[in-house]
């Protein structure tokens, strides 16, 4: 091919490529979620896939890809050709913890995609037995302090943000909680209700909602630094003593790393406005989570900033991948 018509074949492409993001979308668009349905990562994917297809007129398809904590289905976006017809659910999971924790990953999670904004956040719970021998956060500390490392505590498993949670208490106020490590949530609950652990630190209140109104459990502390509007007669770790342990899980929308600015705008757009919406928080409460819409360009630093903080803590915990 002669230099002059290389030139006159990219331009064609490049005309091309303008003219279907002028019409974008002309088809469906897949929305990854890196994790089972039914979670809150699944049910805000959901949410933002019926605002996406009722404001674009195509459908939005969910594709659950779980597995290897999250990593699996992040890496399918970050594979994606970057045109917009394929986005996801960027975690707190494979976007705060795990570019700390494990030592190789199959993506770069700051460099290999676009940020297009924050979406939900759940508030977490510390739990504890009905006869633990503490009622609140000041209460517990104490009691560890005086008893190192008899305090057991659940997590959903090792580098979960109920085990970040932990490990930034025991960090702040100096003590050592034992940490055990369940496989998912369920079964964290069920040890927490046999008496095999004395705290259960969950990252979503779908086990306080159920088990408080019993009286099997009692609440310690909100993990954040106010308390929840879901929850409003618990304390939150501000109130404890402790405010700098505000510790959302949290669920934004990445596409694959060179997505047109035009097509993030506008996808950005829809997330603002539906998530702003009293019917989107109503909707979102109903799982436990509450709406945090961003621009692309503050999703981008708060991921910056979620990598550094649990990476400290991963660092000065000791915390190794399983």
């Amino acid at each position: 091919m002669t230099p002059t018509r290389r030139i006159l074949a990219g331009v064609a492409l490049a005309l091309a490529a303008g003219s279907a993001m002028a019409t974008y979308p002309d088809r469906p668009i897949r929305f990854i979620v890196p994790m089972a349905a039914g979670g809150p990562a699944d049910q805000t994917a959901r949410l933002l896939a019926r605002m996406i297809s009722d404001q674009l007129g195509q459908p939005v398809v969910v594709d659950n890809r779980s597995g290897a904590g999250g990593v699996a289905g992040t890496d399918v976006i970050a594979k994606a050709a970057p045109d917009g017809y394929t986005i996801g659910m960027g975690t707190i999971s494979s976007f705060g913890i795990n570019p700390g924790l494990m030592a190789k990953m199959p993506f770069d999670a700051q460099k290999d995609f676009t940020p297009i904004g924050n979406a939900s956040a759940t508030s977490g719970i510390i739990l504890a037995t009905r006869d633990a021998p503490f009622k609140d956060l000041p209460g517990l500390v104490a009691y560890a302090r005086q008893n190192p490392g008899k305090v057991t505590y659940a997590s959903a498993g090792i580098g979960s943000v109920g085990h970040m949670v932990g490990e930034s208490l025991n960090h702040a106020a100096g003590i050592a909680l034992t940490h055990v490590p369940y496989r998912g949530t369920t079964p964290a609950a069920q040890g927490l209700l046999a008496g095999d652990v004395m705290l259960f630190i969950e990252t979503s209140f779908s086990t306080a909602m159920q088990y408080l109104p019993t009286g099997r459990i009692k609440a310690i502390a909100v993990t954040r630094k106010q308390r929840s509007p879901l929850l409003p007669d618990v304390p939150s770790m501000g109130e404890g003593g402790f405010p700098q342990i505000d510790s959302p899980a949290w669920f934004g929308v990445v596409g694959p790393a060179g997505m047109p600015p035009d097509v993030v705008k506008q996808l950005n757009a829809i997330l603002q406005k539906g998530f702003g919406t009293p019917e989107a928080r109503e909707q979102l409460a109903r799982f436990g989570a509450e709406p945090v819409p961003s621009t692309p360009e503050d999703f981008r630093t708060y991921i910056g900033e979620e990598i550094g903080r649990w990476t400290r803590v991963i660092r000065a915990a000791g915390i190794k991948p399983e």
